[in-house]
């Protein structure tokens, strides 16, 4: 029989929070990398999962429009973001907005509740070995950031222009 494989996830935002929670609640075990609190960024205060650092709103809740849609759908993929979005929603008209702290705390909680779901505290200056998701967004470390250039033999990544120094 084989084993159960370790998937690597590389940043706790929500996309890293999104991915590790899907995989772990598929059965399969998460190696999950976050560097803080040990490295912080400018933009980070805490070290809990799916820190919003620039606003506390995740955008339109209407069906009529991209993100709306998007929201929808990620409720009916049982999205842990979705599902702390609406636990700790706060006033917004037709925006999901939340109360910033109680939100990532509620999805660091659930994530590190999973068994299966290994937390390290660290920097990750290479990609690991093995089946490795990426989700560390424009606040890459530069010496990861270079190590994914160096693999995908690209000069520039989609989402930033050059590696974020700290």
């Amino acid at each position: 029989m084989a084993s159960i494989p370790t998937v690597n996830v590389i940043g706790a935002g929500l996309a890293g929070s999104e991915a590790a929670w899907h995989i772990a609640n598929m059965g399969v075990n998460v190696r999950l990398y976050e560097m803080r609190p040990s490295k912080m960024t400018p933009a980070h205060h805490t070290a809990q999962f799916a820190e919003l650092v620039c606003t506390n709103s995740l955008r339109a809740n209407q069906l009529a429009n991209a993100a709306g849609l998007l929201k929808a759908e990620m409720r009916q993929m049982d999205s842990i973001v979705m599902q702390a979005a609406e636990h700790h929603a706060v006033p917004a008209g037709g925006a999901l907005a939340v109360d910033r702290d109680t939100f990532s705390a509620e999805i660091t909680a659930a994530i590190t509740a999973l068994p299966n779901v290994e937390i390290i505290n660290e920097e990750i200056t290479s990609l690991p070995d093995g089946i490795t998701v990426v989700a560390t967004g424009p606040l890459t470390a530069a010496s990861l950031a270079k190590s994914i250039q160096a693999f995908n033999d690209e000069d520039d990544l989609h989402f930033l222009m050059r590696p974020h120094r700290f």
